[in-house]
């Protein structure tokens, strides 16, 4: 769990086509939403030409809540395309279509990834409680 700026990506999570080309992006959060969150991704999009922007989190900020939905409106508006989806549900439907496969796939990538990343001991410590449970 980096940010953005110190790995050079204009999100989280960086979706090329065939031709290497950057098509969309997609910013995670494990908190709720807020509109700083909304217009720092829209500024960096914006920078680098990318229309297509997903955010998953918990919700948005409720206290926020009309703003930001104002917001994903004049981005639209203006030709960027911002998705904004609860994390859980949206793991759970990808999941649920993906079958088994995608779901141990999911599990090992994630595995790989906590390790990529050097993350912290009580992080791994965390996923490997999650999997116990399973």
């Amino acid at each position: 769990n980096a940010s953005d700026e110190a790995t050079g990506q204009a999100a989280d999570l960086e979706c090329l086509d065939t031709e290497s080309k950057l098509v969309l992006v997609v910013e995670v959060k494990d908190r709720k939403l807020t509109l700083a969150d909304v217009e720092g991704t829209l500024h960096e999009s914006r920078q680098r030409k990318i229309r297509e922007i997903l955010f998953t989190a918990r919700g948005v900020s409720t206290d926020e809540k009309a703003t930001v939905d104002e917001r994903v409106a004049r981005a639209f508006a203006t030709g960027q395309n911002l998705y904004l989806f609860d994390l859980l549900e949206l793991a759970r439907s990808v999941l649920a279509l993906g079958g088994e496969t995608i779901r141990v796939t999911f599990l090992t990538k994630v595995g790989e990834h906590l390790d990529k990343w050097n993350t912290q001991p009580q992080h791994r410590q965390a996923w490997q409680g999650l999997l116990q449970k399973l």
